[in-house]
């Protein structure tokens, strides 16, 4: 919880003074009127090499179950 208050105070930091995070269709959006105005940084620095991140992640675990697992045990699993 504390990296992600570091991250969200870094943005703060860069201009995103003023943030609204609003649930749409089931999806937090996030927008900003803060000078940046645009949510380019957002992406760029933060949810895209996050998403790449976690997709890295899944990609090491699937594999590793896949290789030391039984076909029922990892369906179990995922």
């Amino acid at each position: 919880m504390g990296m992600l208050k570091e991250v969200l105070t870094t943005y703060v930091t860069l201009g995103y003074a003023d943030v609204d995070i609003k649930m749409d269709n089931g999806v937090y959006q996030w927008s900003s009127a803060g000078t940046v105005g645009n949510n380019l940084m957002y992406d760029k620095y933060f949810e895209i090499p996050l998403k790449e991140m976690i997709k890295q992640e899944y990609v090491q675990k699937s594999l590793a179950m896949i290789s030391t697992l039984s076909c029922p045990e990892y369906l179990l699993e995922v």
